[in-house]
């Protein structure tokens, strides 16, 4: 886990952690840039909603998935979403590329 999900689970938090896509132990091929996996995190959201209905949910991204979170909050999110916190999104994908 990162720091943050320890500081969140030593807060008595329960965590779902999940690796962007092309990153940590995700098997796909490619990144999406925050773009494609947008509508991901719905998809984590429902499923936990389906079987913690009565449950807050919080959104919490770091750097690429920073991006994602953002790009989440754009979309029409389950009512038990309370909070979304971007840490460190990139700018835009074109500042991405001319720096790497």
């Amino acid at each position: 886990y990162t720091s943050i999900a320890k500081f969140y689970l030593n807060q008595g938090f329960n965590l779902m952690v999940v690796d962007e896509r092309a990153h940590g132990k995700s098997e796909a091929p490619i990144s999406g840039l925050a773009v494609w996996t947008a509508m991901t995190p719905c998809s984590w959201m429902e499923y936990v909603v389906e079987r913690l209905e009565r449950t807050a949910l919080m959104l919490h991204g770091i750097s690429m998935g920073a991006a994602t979170v953002l790009m989440s909050t754009g979309l029409e999110l389950p009512e038990q979403v309370k909070a979304a916190v971007s840490d460190c999104a990139f700018t835009s994908a074109w500042e991405v590329f001319s720096h790497v």
